[in-house]
């Protein structure tokens, strides 16, 4: 009996013994004995080393990311259609009614601001109906008070080019880029159009203007919009093609590359009701034009375009148009109809589409066309 207990405890011991020696084993070494056949084995663990507390990794510098640029979609084969309105920067009927009168969306809305005028504040609210029924305004900013007085409407001194790039205008400028900014929307802007012609004061030769100052005072507007981030605002350089001549000569007035976004043309047939006394087809009157506007490797917009009725069939005149424009124009991308019933100082000249049944009849048809595009934009 004695002898059983002395047993009992000795194996009971020697069990013992053995659990510790495998909690050693496992603490030191990660290892537990087993066996496989009758042969030893040892399953291995991973070692548990305790986790110090992690430094806190410094975050990446962000690295600054350009301001998407909202455009015009270019990457199209067609050309946007667009239209003048008298009654714009205005209430949305006008546009309504005219896309109503020609059976179809335009993409582009036309209109003049003058920095003198009471029309000289940046139309924020109008950009933006436009822009959510999904239209771009095409603004041409003019630096003068806009006058019908035959003196006045070319003697403005105060406005003269090599003011504006001193600066004398510099908060109204900044005034206009910091609102385009703010609307953000893409928008066109026709700076000092025609300013080769003889009719403006901001005319090259008029109150002293040079090419020079031009250039200059482009590129001085054009800064002060993109220090103020209006990256959004394009930018169109519209001279006056008249002949070949003046197209050769205004290539010194060109602000360059950086700073001219679209090739602005101005086409009209003025018929016979006017000092030129003649009808002109289209490529009577855009076809040199282009080959010198395609030099610049910018899309070209027609800002204006229209015929009057006097002299010929302005009917056939707008299916003509529209048909060269498709077939011999790629590289206009847009096409801007004047639709005033009079020109702004010629008033026995009719611009309008519907100046007639048979004119508003070949306009409906002609914008048909599939190249003829409506809103579109990236």
């Amino acid at each position: 009996m004695r002898v059983g207990l002395w047993l009992i405890r000795l194996f009971g011991i020697g069990v013992l013994a053995s659990l510790v020696l495998v909690g050693l084993m496992i603490g030191a070494s990660g290892e537990v004995l087993g066996s496989e056949g009758g042969q030893p084995v040892f399953v291995t663990f991973p070692t548990i080393t305790p986790a110090l507390p992690a430094s806190p990794t410094p975050l990446p510098t962000p690295t600054p990311q350009p301001v998407m640029r909202p455009v015009i979609d270019l990457d199209i084969e067609g050309m946007y259609l667009g239209v003048y309105l008298p009654e714009m920067p205005g209430p949305m009927e006008s546009l309504l009614e005219f896309e109503r009168l020609i059976g179809r969306r335009v993409a582009l809305v036309h209109w003049f601001q003058a920095w003198g005028s009471d029309d000289r504040d940046f139309k924020k609210e109008v950009l933006q109906s436009l822009y959510e029924y999904g239209v771009i305004a095409v603004i041409s900013w003019e630096p003068w008070e806009r006058t019908k007085d035959p003196y006045l409407r070319l003697h403005q001194p105060e406005y003269r080019l090599s003011r504006i790039a001193e600066g004398e205008f510099d908060a109204y400028i900044r005034e206009w880029a910091r609102e385009s900014k703010d609307f953000g929307g893409p928008v066109l802007i026709r700076l000092a159009h025609e300013m080769n012609g003889r009719w403006y004061p901001w005319s090259i030769n008029r109150n002293d203007n040079t090419k020079e100052d031009f250039v200059l005072a482009w590129r001085h507007i054009h800064d002060i919009f993109q220090e103020e981030g209006a990256t959004n605002v394009q930018w169109v350089w519209n001279p006056n093609w008249n002949n070949e001549w003046t197209a050769s000569k205004v290539r010194e007035a060109y602000p360059g590359d950086e700073y001219v976004d679209w090739l602005g043309i101005t086409i009209f047939n003025w018929g016979i009701n006017s000092v030129r006394n003649r009808w002109d087809s289209l490529d009577d009157v855009l076809g040199w034009q282009y080959n010198f506007a395609i030099e610049y490797a910018k899309p070209i917009i027609i800002a204006e375009l229209a015929s009057d009725e006097a002299g010929g069939n302005k009917g056939q005149w707008i299916l003509d148009t529209f048909q060269s424009l498709k077939t011999n124009y790629p590289e206009v991308r847009a096409a801007v109809w004047f639709n005033a019933a009079t020109a702004r100082y010629a008033g026995f000249i009719s611009w309008s589409v519907n100046s007639s049944p048979e004119a508003l009849e070949a306009f409906r048809e002609a914008v048909k066309d599939p190249y003829v595009l409506g809103p579109r934009r990236k």
